[in-house]
């Protein structure tokens, strides 16, 4: 009796030892960080997934307390003190969530499910800590937020977004009193004729103008003040500044240059605006004071718009289309089919597996110096020396090896002369699905390649005189609004060279506000084909706040087949003009 007692004692210990060996092999290979402290806050197992989220082995993890853990961590004080709370509780489960920073890196987010093991008559309480890495989860979620909450042509907060900025998750619970800063003022804003605009010039140039005012009113509004596009070409501001009427004239300020239109028009863009002031016992809601300022905008259009959108430019006459007529008896033919293929240029040929011709039109065979039927049930050793020959057949292979289209660089020399082709090359199946040969086109590019290589050339000489000239250069591409700026003209306003974007408002805001519209008449002058060369001057407002005189000389280096300017080159040097701020 006693010897079966003692074996099932056994057996139970055995079984016991073997679990705890399992969890042990468990925790030591979870993804999940686990630890398990005393009553104090010491740790007194720590697996190798918490090791990596707090940055340091494990034997300098066990022993150690939390608070010292934890140390340098913004939540620090709300980990240890919900420990705590664990502890006194004796049998509680909780889940919070910690910061771990990560050195240089950006650190991770942990979600820990915190519990209290009870105490024994022989063990005292212990804490279990499970930790689940969130930082993904949080990455995406935060840019779904993103998404929900901004307008993701202009960047700015969509109607929802201005409102939880502001703190009306309710949306229309939020009084004007609640808003940041005591008093202030609303602004509504209506691009004046946006529809025309669209209609006559297209509707990518229409994206162009919203990004270009969402980038100008951000410029006239204070740090702390709000700005977001709720409609289509409505604009809401919510500022500090207390009068509607100062907040609503740096709006209109802030659409005083053009916008230069793809064909190298400047186009004043204008808008009404609205206003209301917020004061201190406002009890207002965010929808009513939009509904109010919205009401003043209408009692504002008509009066105090400014100039409206240019009709003048003519409208694109596409021609008259000619209707082909197809007579439906007939069929394509072998023969039809030669003649369009050799009224290409390209290089158009069918190869089978042996790489024979067994297809190619005129253009093909002039390379190779023999008529189209001379060519036919031909390999290239025929027509190419040796060395070139390899090189198209090892290629062709690849293709028929692989299955997959592939873009070849060939230098075949043809003439006496080098040239530079461009080839694409695809397999082609039988009925039963088997690689049955080759089909090419090559594309003659020495011309280009010999262009770009002078390019090149020309590029690296311009950029030593931009580097030697003590000018400030600016190279203004119409059709993509980008702008290059030379650090020079960066240095003539006390700017450092990554301080200047790439758009023409970098240039055109800091026009001094009496020069504005005699700038951009001549501008205008030459995007309506007065001339090639221009020059004038002006005053440009510095870092500082000064005003700094410049001479601008520049030239239209590139037009459309009308006469439309693409490309303009200016360069700027300081003028004896400086007029203190």
């Amino acid at each position: 009796m006693l010897l079966s007692s003692l074996k099932q004692l056994a057996a139970k210990v055995s079984r016991r030892a073997a679990a705890d060996t399992d969890i042990a092999r468990m925790m030591e290979h979870s993804v999940f960080a686990v630890g398990i402290g005393d009553a104090t806050g010491t740790v007194l197992s720590a697996n190798p997934a918490l090791a990596r989220i707090l940055g340091m082995p494990r034997e300098d993890i066990i022993g150690r307390h939390i608070d010292d853990l934890l140390a340098g961590n913004r939540d620090r004080g709300y980990a240890v003190e919900t420990y705590s709370r664990l502890v006194e509780a004796g049998s509680l489960t909780t889940r919070i969530e910690v910061f771990h920073p990560d050195g240089d890196k950006s650190g991770r987010w942990v979600v820990w499910t915190l519990t209290a093991i009870p105490a024994t008559t022989t063990t005292p309480v212990r804490v279990l800590g499970i930790g689940e890495d969130v930082t993904e989860r949080r990455m995406v979620n935060d840019e779904l937020r993103q998404m929900a909450l901004h307008d993701p042509l202009t960047g700015l907060s969509n109607r929802a977004g201005l409102l939880d900025l502001l703190g009306d998750t309710d949306e229309n619970n939020q009084s004007a009193s609640d808003l940041d800063g005591e008093i202030g003022a609303l602004a509504y804003c209506d691009l004046n004729e946006f529809k025309a605009i669209n209609d006559t010039y297209g509707h990518s140039f229409g994206d162009t103008v919203l990004r270009t005012v969402a980038l100008r009113f951000q410029r006239c509004i204070g740090p702390g003040d709000h700005l977001a596009r709720i409609g289509g070409d409505e604009f809401v501001v919510v500022s500090s500044t207390p009068d509607a009427e100062e907040l609503i004239a740096n709006l209109h300020l802030g659409l005083r240059s053009p916008v230069l239109t793809p064909t190298g028009q400047a186009l004043r863009v204008t808008a009404t605006i609205g206003g209301t002031a917020l004061t201190r016992n406002d009890t207002r809601g965010i929808d009513d004071l939009i509904h109010d300022a919205d009401i003043d905008m209408y009692r504002r259009r008509g009066i105090d718009v400014g100039a409206q959108v240019r009709r003048d430019r003519p409208r694109p006459d596409f021609g008259v289309v000619e209707s082909l007529r197809t007579d439906r008896a007939s069929k394509p033919t072998v023969e039809m089919l030669q003649q369009i293929m050799d009224a290409a240029p390209d290089l158009i040929f069918v190869k089978d597996l042996h790489g024979r011709y067994v297809f190619l039109n005129k253009a093909a065979a002039r390379v190779k110096g023999r008529p189209v039927n001379e060519v036919i049930g031909r390999d290239d050793t025929a027509f190419f020396p040796p060395e070139f020959a390899a090189i198209l057949q090892r290629n062709d292979r690849s293709i028929m090896e692989s299955g997959r289209a592939v873009e070849f660089i060939e230098n075949p020399v043809v003439g006496g002369e080098l040239l530079t082709y461009v080839s694409n090359k695809a397999p082609y199946f039988d009925e039963h699905g088997k690689v049955a040969g080759i089909i090419g086109v090559s594309r003659n590019v020495t011309a280009a390649h010999a262009t770009e290589s002078a390019l090149r050339r020309t590029q690296a000489r311009w950029q030593v005189a931009i580097d030697c000239s003590g000018v400030g250069i600016w190279d203004w591409d119409v059709r993509s609004g980008e702008v290059f700026y030379s650090p020079r003209f960066a240095e003539l306003l006390g700017y450092s060279d990554d301080e200047i974007g790439t758009s023409i408002e970098e240039w055109a805001d800091r026009i001094h506000p009496d020069e504005v519209d005699d700038c951009w008449s001549h501008i205008a002058a030459h995007g309506g084909g007065a001339g090639t060369d221009f020059a004038f001057e002006h005053r440009l407002r510095t870092k500082s706040g000064d005003w700094r005189g410049v001479c601008c000389q520049g030239r239209v280096i590139e037009r459309d087949a009308d006469g439309s300017p693409l490309r303009l080159v200016a360069t700027l040097s300081a003028a004896d003009i400086h007029v203190q701020n």
